[in-house]
């Protein structure tokens, strides 16, 4: 492969990725968007196939990520420069699970493994292995196609990557042999519809199934509220912000319902310190109703306080009856990554030095009619964060995961339904109703099967009350964890130490 054409061919993955992606959504894009890798990886060397990857990567980020400047600018109080800065440096880093994964692909040809076993596999691996700073997986372009999803449950997000890359290598097979003029590998070309089917039955079966047990379990009237603050409203005047959320309390008090959701950082008036027994009397008074909310709390020692990011459970008399610290501080946020070290950095923004992470995921209880519930809180992002969230859920005996979050920084971008689709995953992996309260959007519940039951409009005052089952038991990948990705590791591992027997350069056909 000569001349211009692999580059075009990056530059096509590079504008193909992203479309596909939540985000821009154009979900059919990314059963096409790896074929260009596919076709650079299988016709040329592996260091080539790697550059040309990171090429097409670190394009496809930066086009993915273009709203990540002006938000990091507005928040951290970085100039123009000094945020792109950190969104190339970002993006440079994410493109290399590109690179990497032509690399491996090209060297998995070189070796004679088949195009359907070797890029999936690459991609899975490289996905399960590889630390990114915001946690997604490709397969997550598939969130609308609900049967195709179910499989999370048994083998986790890694499934849905593994099928979307085999669905591009039997499109990539299909269109080189066209292109050759030779008949197709048909049982390569089909690989893909095949598996596609064996998922669709497992999923039309565990829909049906799944929607029984949510209509027998017992039930929940769960009410949120959106205030629609902008980013920095409430901290300039927090009196003003609490008093929108109880009106808007007030208000869902009326519907019947058994607990009232607030968003992350609802409460800012002062910090609650972490051995309160009571919520302040501006929070609890004139209401009746159990209140999960997100607040600030703080632990005093040695003379210096320690802030955390907290989400509080209190009962219909005000009273705390649980507290959960987040335990993922959010990067350029919450803290800057290596702020700790360099401890000057923050002088440079006006980020707060002062937040601590908190020990662990933990449930909140919740007593309904005599009956004591378990609500698995996750705030802000913690629930884009796979094996965080099955731990929350599998360790607590969790009925209802909560999540608590104030995607305000984000503007107008389509960030905020970026995290929301990634969001959705947790409830399918978990088979558990998700409760979204934010306080601008995207605020929402997400059934056990993946789809929206309920959701607000984005970027105004509104309140939500819906109906949540309260569901129990664990998935098998809830139980087993990554499974599949790990396992996957250890198949690459063996195909390459057999490689060596063959060499990364052996001539002769190479099977598809």
């Amino acid at each position: 492969m000569k001349g211009w054409l692999p580059w075009l061919l990056a530059l096509a993955s590079a504008t193909l990725l992203p479309l596909g992606f939540p985000g821009f959504d154009l979900w059919p894009f990314a059963w096409i968007a790896f074929v260009p890798l596919l076709a650079i990886a299988d016709r040329t060397t592996a260091l080539r196939a790697a550059l040309l990857g990171a090429v097409a990567g670190v394009l496809a980020n930066v086009a993915g990520y273009g709203w990540l400047p002006r938000t990091i600018g507005i928040y951290a109080g970085l100039p123009w420069f000094g945020s792109w800065g950190l969104v190339l440096l970002l993006c440079a880093y994410q493109g290399l699970v590109f690179a990497f994964f032509a690399a491996v692909v090209a060297c998995l040809r070189r070796a004679r493994y088949p195009m359907v076993l070797a890029a999936p596999l690459a991609m899975v691996v490289i996905e399960t292995m590889f630390p990114m700073v915001f946690p997604i997986f490709m397969g997550s372009s598939l969130h609308h196609q609900t049967w195709l999803i179910q499989a999370v449950d048994l083998f986790g997000p890694p499934v849905l990557t593994a099928v979307l890359v085999l669905g591009n290598v039997s499109i990539y097979l299909t269109v080189e042999a066209v292109i050759r003029r030779r008949r197709p590998e048909w049982r390569a070309v089909l690989a893909a519809p095949a598996v596609l089917a064996l998922l669709l039955i497992y999923g039309g079966f565990r829909v049906a199934q799944v929607d029984q047990l949510a209509a027998s379990c017992p039930s929940l009237r769960v009410g949120v509220v959106q205030p629609d603050l902008g980013m920095f409203e409430k901290w300039r005047d927090p009196w003003r912000a609490l008093e929108l959320h109880r009106q808007a309390s007030r208000k869902i008090e009326g519907q019947g319902v058994d607990l009232i959701v607030w968003p992350e950082a609802a409460y800012v008036v002062e910090p609650i310190d972490s051995g309160a027994d009571r919520v302040p009397d501006l929070v609890a008074r004139d209401m009746g109703t159990p209140l999960l909310f997100g607040a600030l709390t703080r632990e005093t020692g040695d003379g210096t306080a320690i802030k955390y990011n907290s989400a509080i459970m209190a009962d219909s008399s005000g009273r705390i009856v649980g507290t959960y610290q987040k335990v993922h501080l959010l990067s350029f946020s919450e803290t800057l990554p290596g702020g700790r070290l360099l401890s000057w950095l923050y002088d440079l923004t006006p980020l707060d030095p002062g937040f601590r992470p908190g020990s662990g995921p933990r449930h909140l209880p919740l007593r309904v009619g005599g009956k004591v519930l378990r609500i698995a809180p996750l705030i802000c992002f913690e629930d884009m964060l796979t094996g965080f969230a099955r731990t929350a859920v599998n360790h607590t005996g969790a009925n209802l995961m909560v999540n608590l979050t104030n995607d305000a920084w984000f503007g107008d971008s389509p960030a905020a339904q970026i995290h929301f689709t990634l969001a959705k995953f947790r409830a399918v992996e978990n088979r558990r109703f998700l409760v979204r309260a934010t306080n601008n959007g995207v605020s929402a519940v997400v059934d056990p099967c993946g789809r929206v039951a309920a959701r607000l409009p984005a970027r105004e005052p509104a309140q939500l009350v819906a109906e949540v089952g309260l569901l129990e038991g664990a998935t098998v990948y809830g139980r087993v964890g990554n499974i599949f990705g790990y396992g996957s590791e250890l198949v690459l591992l063996w195909f390459l130490w057999r490689s060596r027997r063959t060499g990364l350069n052996t001539a002769g056909k190479i099977r598809r």
